[in-house]
C-alpha cells in the first residue's frame, strides 16, 4: 500500500482534510503565536485579497483588522493564546483593496502533546452581503408597516368570515369610520359598499379576485364617495387576512373628467372664432381637429387636414426629426419647447412662417392624451425683422469701426504729444543739470586739493552733487535713446544682491518683513548694476509706503517679496529674467495703474515725490530692451514685474575692458565701488574669478573718504592700466 493511501485505496484523513480546506468557501487560516499565517487557503485569498506569500512572514492583524478594532481583537487573541478562548465572534475586517467587510470567525487554540497552545486555527466567513440583506429585510418590513398605515389610498383586509380586520388611516379619514367602528362588520363592509356584492365576494358575488371595480362608499356624513376597488382573495400571506385590497378615491377625478369635457367644448368654440391657427394632435401625431383659420392658412378643407400625419404633411423635411422627437417628449410627460416657429406650405406653394404656442391635454389621472397648438402667422413680421436687423447690424458695424479708428487716433496723438513733451522736458532738465554740475564738480575737486578730504562741508557738497548727477541720469532714462555703454552692461543677480542687500534692506521699516527669493545660477541681465539698484530701490520704497499707508491697526500680512526667476516672453523676444516686487498694501486702482509709468505722475504730495520712481524703473527696463508689468497680487496688494532680457557674457564683454575684482569685506563699500567702477568702464567680475586688477581692504583706493576721491582713484587706476596695456 502506497504512503498517503487509506486501506480502501482512497485518500487518508490528512489528505481529505487538505482537499476540504482547499475547496471550502470558508477562509481557513492557521496563525502561529506571532500571528503569521502558516496556512492560508484559496478562500482566504479570495476573501481578503492577500496571497499566502504576502502574509506568511508578517503580523497579519494590521492587514486584516481596522485600527479602531485593534485593542478588541488583541484581547480575543490573548484569550486564545492563554487557552481560555475559542468559539465564534463577528467583527469588521479590511481587504487588500481597502474595502471593509463583515466576517464571522470560528477560532480554536491548537495545543501540542504537552497541552500548550502553539497555534490558533480560524475559519472565517464573509457575511457582509448576508448581513446587509437581513438588515434590508428588517428595514423593508418596518417601512412596509409604516407605509401601509399611511398610504393615501384605502387599504382594507377581511378575515375568513368577511369581517373587517384592517382599515388604514386614509380609509378612516375618507369614510369617517374608524377601524374600531368597523371591527366585526359583517359582509365585507356591508352597509358601506351598498348592494350588488361585497369586497369579499367581488362584483355580483363572483367570489373571484378583481382589479378594477368602481363601487360607491357611503361615508359617516351621509355623502357617497366613488371608490375604485381592487381586491385579492385566498392569496394573502398575512395571518388572519383571508382577503385584502386597496381602494382609490376617484370622486374628484370623475368630477375633473366632466369638467374637462365641458372645458374641451368651450375650447373648441373659442378655436373656431379666434384669428389663430388651431390644431389638436393625438399620440400618433395625427390631426384630430383643426379650426377655420387653419383651413384658410393652408388652403385645404378640414376633411383633408384631419387624420393626416402632422410631421409628414406640415413640417419642413430638414426639421421633421427634431419636431417628431419634441412631440414624443411632450407625450411622455417630459419637458418640451412650448414656443417654436415653423414653416407651413399652402396649396399654392407659398410658405408661411407660424409662431406656435404648444400645450398638452391630460386625462383625469394626469396621462397626456393629446397636444394642442395655437399658431400666429408672423411671415410678414419676420421679413421686416430680418431687414431691420440687417440694416441695424451694418450701421453698428460702421459706427464701431469709426469709433475704434477715432479712439486709436486720439490715443496715439495724446501719447505722442505727452512723450514728446516729457522727452523735451527731461532732455532739457538733464542737460541743465549737467551744465550746472560740471563747474561745481571742477571747483569741488580744486577745493579738495587745497583744503583736504576731511572737510565735512566739502563731503556734504560732494554728496549733493552726486545726488544731482543721479537725478540727471534718471531724467536721461526717460528718453527713448539708449544710454551709451548700456549694451555692454552685464549684471549677475545673485552677486548683485549679495553686494546691495544691506542698502536695500535699510529701506524697509522694521515693522515690515522683506522676503527675497533670488536663486543661484540665473542668467545675467543687460543692465548696469547701479541702474538695477536704483530701480529695485524705487520699487521697494513704493512697496513699503503702500503697506504703511494701511495704518498700524490694519490686520495684514506686512510683507514685501522680491523674487527673481527665468522664463520666456514673446514681447521681449526670447529668454528673460523676471524681477518681481510684491507688496500687501491696498492695491493700485485701474486709473492709477494706467498712468503709473508716466514721468512726473504721482499720487503723493508734490513736496515728497517727483513722480519719477516708476518712470525710472520703466526707463531702466526699456534701455535694457525689456518691459514692466503692473498687476494685482493674489490676496491683495500690487505686483510689479520687470522683465529683462537674459544676456550672454561672452557676447557682451568688450575686448579692451579692464576686468576688476572687488575683495572688499563691507557690502556697502563693495556696492559703491562696483557702481563707480562700472560707470567708468571697468568690467567687474565675481569673487574668485581671474581679473586684471583686484581691490582689497588694504588698497589705498579702499580708504577714499568721499565719492569724488573714489572716482578719482578709479580713474587713475584706469589710466595706469591703459598705459600698461599700451606698452
Amino acid at each position: 500500500m502506497n504512503a498517503g493511501e487509506s486501506p480502501r485505496g482512497g485518500l487518508d484523513s490528512t489528505e481529505r482534510l487538505e482537499a476540504h480546506l482547499r475547496s471550502t468557501p470558508l477562509a481557513a487560516i492557521e496563525f502561529d503565536l506571532e500571528r503569521r499565517a502558516r496556512r492560508w487557503n484559496p478562500a482566504a485569498e479570495r476573501i481578503f485579497g492577500y496571497s499566502h506569500e504576502e502574509v506568511r512572514d508578517v503580523d497579519c492583524f494590521p492587514l486584516l483588522v481596522p485600527s479602531e478594532l485593534g485593542s478588541e481583537v488583541d484581547q480575543i487573541w490573548q484569550q486564545l493564546v492563554a487557552g481560555r478562548g475559542g468559539g465564534a465572534n463577528t467583527n469588521l475586517n479590511r481587504t487588500k483593496d481597502g474595502r471593509t467587510i463583515l466576517c464571522r470567525w470560528y477560532n480554536t487554540p491548537l495545543r501540542d502533546e504537552r497541552g500548550e497552545v502553539v497555534a490558533v486555527a480560524s475559519l472565517a466567513e464573509d457575511i457582509t452581503e448576508r448581513a446587509a440583506a437581513e438588515r434590508e429585510v428588517r428595514e423593508s418590513r418596518s417601512r412596509l408597516a409604516a407605509v401601509v398605515g399611511h398610504l393615501p389610498v384605502l387599504v382594507w383586509a377581511l378575515d375568513a368570515s368577511g369581517e373587517v380586520t384592517f382599515w388604514n388611516d386614509f380609509a378612516a379619514s375618507t369614510s369617517g369610520y374608524s377601524r374600531e367602528a368597523l371591527r366585526g362588520t359583517e359582509g365585507g363592509c356591508g352597509g358601506l359598499t351598498g348592494r350588488r356584492g361585497s369586497l369579499h365576494a367581488g362584483p355580483e358575488g363572483t367570489g373571484r379576485d378583481y382589479d378594477r371595480w368602481e363601487l360607491p362608499l357611503e361615508c359617516a356624513d351621509g355623502q357617497f364617495r366613488r371608490i375604485m376597488w381592487s381586491g385579492l382573495a385566498e392569496r394573502c400571506p398575512i395571518p388572519g387576512w383571508a382577503s385584502w385590497g386597496v381602494g382609490i378615491d376617484v370622486t374628484d377625478a370623475r368630477d375633473a373628467e366632466e369638467a374637462l369635457r365641458r372645458s374641451e367644448r368651450r375650447f373648441r368654440e373659442v378655436l373656431e372664432t379666434i384669428e389663430l391657427a388651431g390644431v389638436i394632435l393625438d399620440r400618433d401625431q395625427r390631426v384630430l381637429y383643426c379650426n377655420e383659420f387653419m383651413e384658410r392658412l393652408t388652403g385645404l378643407p378640414r376633411d383633408q387636414i384631419v387624420g393626416t400625419d402632422w410631421v409628414e404633411t406640415f413640417t419642413e423635411p430638414d426639421r421633421r426629426a427634431e419636431v417628431s422627437r419634441d412631440m414624443r417628449e411632450a407625450f411622455e410627460g417630459r419637458a418640451f419647447t412650448r414656443r417654436v416657429d415653423g414653416a407651413i406650405r399652402s396649396v399654392d406653394g407659398s410658405k408661411r412662417i407660424v409662431s406656435w404656442n404648444r400645450a398638452v391635454i391630460r386625462d383625469s389621472v394626469g396621462r397626456v392624451t393629446a397636444a394642442t397648438a395655437l399658431g400666429l402667422d408672423v411671415t410678414d413680421a419676420r421679413q421686416a425683422e430680418r431687414e431691420l436687423s440687417k440694416y441695424r447690424a451694418e450701421l453698428e458695424r460702421l459706427v464701431h469701426e469709426r469709433t475704434e479708428a477715432l479712439d486709436e487716433s486720439r490715443r496715439r496723438l495724446e501719447a505722442a504729444e505727452r512723450l514728446a513733451a516729457l522727452g523735451e522736458l527731461a532732455a532739457g532738465i538733464g542737460h541743465d543739470l549737467g551744465n550746472m554740475i560740471f563747474p561745481l564738480r571742477c571747483r569741488l575737486d580744486s577745493l579738495v586739493d587745497r583744503l583736504g578730504c576731511s572737510d565735512p562741508d566739502l563731503a556734504a557738497l560732494a554728496t549733493g552733487i552726486d545726488l544731482l548727477d543721479r537725478l540727471g541720469g534718471s531724467l536721461r532714462l526717460l528718453t527713448r535713446e539708449r544710454e551709451r555703454g548700456a549694451r555692454l552692461a552685464r549684471t549677475d543677480l545673485s552677486s548683485w544682491y549679495a553686494a546691495t542687500a544691506p542698502l536695500i534692506e535699510s529701506l524697509v521699516p522694521e515693522a515690515i518683513w522683506l522676503e527675497v527669493e533670488i536663486a543661484d545660477g540665473l542668467s545675467a541681465v543687460g543692465v548696469e548694476s547701479h541702474r538695477l539698484t536704483q530701480a529695485v530701490m524705487n520699487l521697494v520704497v513704493n512697496a513699503a509706503e503702500a503697506i504703511q499707508a494701511l495704518g498700524e491697526g490694519a490686520v495684514v500680512d506686512r510683507r514685501i517679496r522680491v523674487i527673481a526667476r527665468e522664463g520666456l516672453d514673446d514681447e521681449v523676444g526670447g529668454a528673460v529674467v523676471e524681477l518681481v516686487v510684491e507688496d500687501s498694501g491696498a492695491g493700485m486702482p485701474d486709473a492709477v495703474r494706467r498712468r503709473a509709468l508716466e514721468p512726473f505722475f504721482t499720487t503723493k504730495h508734490r513736496a515728497i515725490s517727483t513722480g519719477l520712481g516708476l518712470a525710472v524703473v520703466h526707463g531702466v527696463a526699456r534701455n535694457a530692451g525689456g518691459r514692466v508689468e503692473i498687476s494685482d497680487r493674489e490676496g491683495g496688494g500690487t505686483r510689479i514685474s520687470v522683465l529683462l532680457p537674459a544676456v550672454d557674457e561672452a557676447s557682451l564683454r568688450p575686448g579692451e575692458a579692464v576686468t576688476l575684482r572687488l575683495d572688499l569685506h563691507d557690502a556697502r563699500a563693495r556696492a559703491l565701488h562696483r557702481a563707480i567702477a562700472e560707470a567708468l568702464g571697468f568690467w567687474v567680475v565675481e569673487a574668485g574669478e581671474p581679473a586684471d586688477v583686484a581691490v582689497s581692504d588694504s588698497e589705498p583706493i579702499a580708504g577714499a573718504e568721499t565719492v569724488a576721491e573714489l572716482r578719482a582713484g578709479y580713474a587713475q587706476l584706469q589710466r595706469e592700466r591703459a598705459l600698461c596695456k599700451g606698452r
